[in-house]
């Protein structure tokens, strides 16, 4: 099956999980409003999912995810980035937390619940992610690519039963 791509139309949400004692979360309140929009974001996938034709991957079928995640701009300048980037109002690099892999957690969790994407999210291989901040007049968002993946990287050769990796 070939990629499929979709955008949940959501700011990214870090993984509920941990104790909660990092900045994002003292500030934004995450693990408060993390089932909510947990549920809402499932609800999207989902539907995104099934529009796009993407059926569950099988288990034991390994899924490649590629994200590129677009965090709400600030109302005010950030201390680390320049004032021409900031007046110019283009996206910038996400910098800060939540780390990539917290900021992907709270997709792959909707992925999971949602049980449009696959069986187990133990298939979920890594494919990147990118963490944006938006531009001005953007709107927050999670860009994810799926990808089914072989299980071998390359056929097993018939005249010595090896695999080419090996």
């Amino acid at each position: 099956m070939n990629p499929v791509s979709v955008t949940l139309w959501q700011p990214p949400r870090p993984k509920q999980g941990g104790k909660g004692r990092g900045k994002y979360h003292k500030h934004n309140k995450t693990q408060d409003d993390y089932p909510v929009w947990l549920g809402k974001a499932q609800i999207a996938l989902f539907k995104a999912l099934r529009r796009a034709g993407w059926r569950p991957a099988p288990r034991y079928t390994p899924v490649r995810v590629t994200a590129v995640l677009y965090f709400p701009r600030p109302r005010n300048k950030p201390k680390h980035i320049d004032s021409a980037v900031w007046r110019s109002g283009a996206a910038f690099r996400h910098v800060v937390t939540p780390d990539y892999d917290n900021a992907v957690g709270g997709v792959l969790d909707a992925l999971t619940h949602s049980k449009a994407a696959w069986y187990d999210d133990a298939q979920a291989q890594g494919g990147g992610v990118d963490k944006w901040v938006c531009g001005k007049g953007e709107r927050p968002r999670c860009e994810l690519t799926l990808e089914r993946l072989d299980l071998l990287p390359e056929p097993i050769h018939p005249e010595t039963r090896e695999h080419a990796c090996t």
